[in-house]
């Protein structure tokens, strides 16, 4: 916490110029209603917001609320910790980032929503090597412990060199973004559901496509309502425990030699 205060009153109090970030980014950021903007520059880190501090490359966001992210930063890991009833919210704004020792994003909270802002393209990637290979249970570049939503009609680009891409123990929902991802597992997993309503998805998975592993009566369940998915995995492109639901869209799959019980 001491390390990021001390940070910025540097950069405000001593006069040292941010790199610009460009005038459409700025741009966009100034229309944003946050409640902080997180201003990635290498390996430094940059933020307006009390909640946001920084520990060992861990850039730690206390109680729910609304952050922004922007720039390219190398090895950082955002972490969100909310009380009961709280909701978490990440905007990505031309925002990259890598992680080499645990997941790029990882949210404690009731839910995580990550919004793709209008015109912009993210990336998110980690290592096949993290350092929490071993004893992680989660093993995903997007790890949330509750539901998990993506919006909005950016792009994010993902790399889950080690584990699946985008995680979550509830429920995931994907509404509108574009979605690129490559992944070393699967491609989505909501443990309770997963629910496709609009956006464009391309998934390319050495597991399963998309994933629903709860085995309890009414979840499991996949839902198909909208957008454009196309998916290419080594195992199930769709994998339900309970049943795969088309409603709309339009879905493409072509599953590998070690399909088993999915489409």
């Amino acid at each position: 916490m001491k390390v990021l205060k001390v940070l910025l009153c540097l950069v405000l109090c001593l006069g040292f110029a941010l790199p610009a970030l460009g005038e459409e980014t700025e741009a966009l950021l100034s229309r944003l209603q946050v409640d902080g903007i997180i201003r990635l520059r290498g390996e430094t880190v940059i933020c307006d917001s009390s909640s946001v501090t920084l520990d060992n490359r861990v850039i730690r966001i206390q109680g729910g609320g609304s952050y922004a992210i922007t720039g390219t930063g190398s090895n950082f890991q955002v972490s969100f910790t909310a009380s009961k009833g709280e909701t978490c919210e990440l905007v990505l704004c031309s925002a990259q980032w890598d992680c080499d020792f645990g997941p790029a994003v990882t949210a404690q909270a009731d839910l995580l929503t990550i919004i793709l802002v209008e015109g912009t393209e993210n990336f998110l990637s980690d290592s096949k090597d993290r350092l929490d290979r071993e004893e992680s249970p989660s093993k995903a570049l997007v790890y949330a412990s509750d539901d998990l939503t993506l919006q909005g009609t950016g792009s994010l680009t993902l790399e889950a060199n080690l584990g699946t891409a985008l995680r979550c123990r509830d429920y995931l929902l994907v509404d509108g973004p574009t979605l690129v991802i490559r992944s070393a597992n699967d491609g989505l997993r909501g443990s309770d559901g997963v629910t496709i309503r609009s956006g464009s998805i391309s998934i390319i998975a050495q597991g399963d496509g998309i994933q629903a592993s709860n085995e309890d009566s009414g979840k499991g369940n996949i839902y198909l309502e909208g957008g454009t998915v196309v998916i290419t995995a080594e195992k199930d492109a769709l994998q339900a425990e309970g049943t795969v639901v088309y409603q709309g869209g339009t879905v493409t799959t072509r599953c590998g030699e070690d399909s088993t019980k999915g489409l």
